[in-house]
């Protein structure tokens, strides 16, 4: 696949020297809490075999709150982003579907009153990358699938670091 990325600031390009490594549940919420301000705390909650586990938190070494874990079982729940404020912070857990699966929950901690606008637009950037992931190598459709999204991943990012759109946009 060609790649057209050359911004290593830019947190997604950084995540996608590692889509297939170990690494990738923690360098994908790095990459997640990096393009957002005033995060406080996060986890990435993923079902394995038959339970949801965390399998990524931040800072990393830190062991999820107790209040940010029960807001992902209350998304997880429901299957509906959810939010919450109290005393000046703020948070919210927002469910992954992949297809007509339910993949996991991410939750967000924020040390302001509110949600900060776009958030739930980034998380949801970012929930392509687990897509990739979730894609079982294997048999050709998942492999086209998977070579599909890599490449929209692609050119999404390849867009986004042009500071005029529509020389990139032309380029299609």
């Amino acid at each position: 696949m060609n790649t057209y990325l050359t911004s290593s600031r830019n947190p997604w390009v950084v995540l996608s020297q590692s889509v297939n490594g170990e690494n990738l549940f923690p360098t994908w919420l790095d990459s997640l809490v990096e393009g957002l301000d005033n995060v406080h705390e996060a986890v990435l909650v993923l079902r394995e075999e038959d339970a949801f586990r965390p399998v990524a938190l931040w800072p990393e070494g830190r062991p999820c709150g107790a209040g940010l874990m029960g807001l992902c079982e209350r998304s997880l729940d429901l299957r509906l982003p959810v939010t919450q404020s109290s005393e000046g912070h703020a948070a919210m857990a927002m469910p992954i579907h992949i297809g007509d699966e339910l993949y996991g929950v991410v939750a967000l901690a924020f040390a302001v009153a509110e949600v900060p606008k776009g958030a739930s637009d980034w998380i949801q950037w970012g929930f392509g990358w687990l897509a990739i992931r979730s894609a079982h190598g294997g048999d050709s459709s998942s492999e086209q699938l998977r070579e599909r999204l890599l490449i929209s991943l692609d050119l999404t990012l390849s867009a986004l670091e042009e500071k005029i759109l529509r020389p990139p946009a032309m380029a299609w």
